[in-house]
């Protein structure tokens, strides 16, 4: 998670986050961290619409922040996810 802000924010390596995010992401639904799970979502969905992918993007978006209202979640987590 926080390399992939890195690379994305910083270093402006979108390619290179996106991958970050979703190393992120497996590690997350292998473990099924559902915390962890918003967050890499949170910032792969962020890197898609910055790399101009913003339809994958915003449907992205749209699914975490459904699962983050969900419940279920820190609300440490439930608060990065993208609000629409």
């Amino acid at each position: 998670g926080a390399k992939g802000y890195v690379a994305a924010k910083i270093e402006g390596d979108l390619e290179r986050a996106a991958a970050l995010f979703d190393g992120a992401i497996a590690i997350a639904e292998r473990l099924e961290d559902r915390d962890l799970q918003i967050l890499a979502r949170a910032g792969k969905a962020c890197v898609l619409v910055f790399r101009g992918d913003v339809e994958e993007g915003l449907a992205l978006h749209d699914e975490t922040t459904a699962a983050a209202a969900g419940g279920g979640v820190h609300p440490f987590a439930a608060g990065t996810a993208p609000r629409s």
